[in-house]
C-alpha cells in the first residue's frame, strides 16, 4: 500500500511538473511572437487611445474619428485598462492622448467583487496575461486563489490554439481580442429604464 501511494504521487507529480513546464513554454513561446511581430503597434497615425469597459467598447466607433484606436474591452476593470496602457505606450510612443471610460459604477464596491470573481479572473488573466508582470497577477491570485487551476488551463489551451494560429498565419492584434469597437444594432433604452443603476450595495 504505501508503494501504490508513493508511485502515485510521484506519477501526479511528475505530470504536474510537466504541465507547468509546458505552460512555461507555451507562455513564453506566445510572449515572444507578440513581441517579435510587434503586434502591438497600432501605426504611426495613431495619437489617441479609447479604453474602458463596454461603455465606451459599444459607443465610440474609431472609424469615424480620426487618429483614434479604441481598444476598449467588455467587462474591464481599471487594473487591465492600466496593464493595456501600459503596454502600448510602450509599444506606440506617438499615443499623446488617452480617453478613458468613466461612469458611477466604475467607482462601485461591486467592482472590487467584480475583479476578483473566479470566473473573471479566468477570463482577463487568460486575456492579459501577457501584458502583465508576475507581481500583478500573483497579487489577483493572492487575494483569490481559488480559480488557479482554472487561470492556468485556460492559458495553457489557448496558448496552444495561439501557436496553431500562428502556423496557419492568423495570428494578429485582432486575433488577441484585447481591444475593439464592437458595433450593436439594438437599442436597450426602454429594457434599462428597469434596472437598477447600483443593484445591491455600494
Amino acid at each position: 500500500m504505501r508503494k501504490f501511494i508513493i508511485r502515485t504521487c510521484v506519477f501526479f507529480g511528475s505530470a504536474l511538473v510537466i504541465f507547468l513546464v509546458a505552460l512555461f513554454l507555451t507562455s513564453g513561446a506566445k510572449t515572444s511572437i507578440i513581441e517579435s511581430r510587434n503586434l502591438l503597434e497600432l501605426g504611426s497615425e495613431t495619437t489617441t487611445i479609447i479604453l474602458g469597459d463596454s461603455h465606451t467598447e459599444c459607443a465610440l466607433d474609431d472609424e469615424i474619428i480620426p487618429n483614434t484606436e479604441n481598444m476598449s474591452q467588455s467587462a474591464d476593470c481599471y487594473l487591465y485598462s492600466y496593464v493595456k496602457l501600459r503596454e502600448l505606450l510602450r509599444h506606440n510612443p506617438q499615443i499623446d492622448t488617452v480617453v478613458l471610460a468613466y461612469s458611477y459604477h466604475n467607482l462601485a464596491i461591486s467592482q472590487d467583487e467584480w475583479l476578483l470573481d473566479n470566473n473573471t479572473l479566468v477570463s482577463k488573466l487568460n486575456r492579459y496575461y501577457f501584458l502583465m508582470n508576475s507581481g500583478e497577477i500573483a497579487h489577483l491570485l493572492g487575494i483569490n486563489p481559488r480559480p488557479l487551476g482554472g487561470v492556468m488551463t485556460t492559458i495553457f489551451k489557448t496558448n496552444i490554439e495561439a501557436l496553431v494560429e500562428v502556423l496557419k498565419g492568423n495570428f494578429t492584434l485582432e486575433y488577441l481580442n484585447i481591444g475593439r469597437y464592437l458595433y450593436l444594432d439594438r437599442n436597450k433604452l426602454a429594457e434599462n429604464l428597469w434596472i437598477p443603476i447600483f443593484p445591491g450595495k455600494m
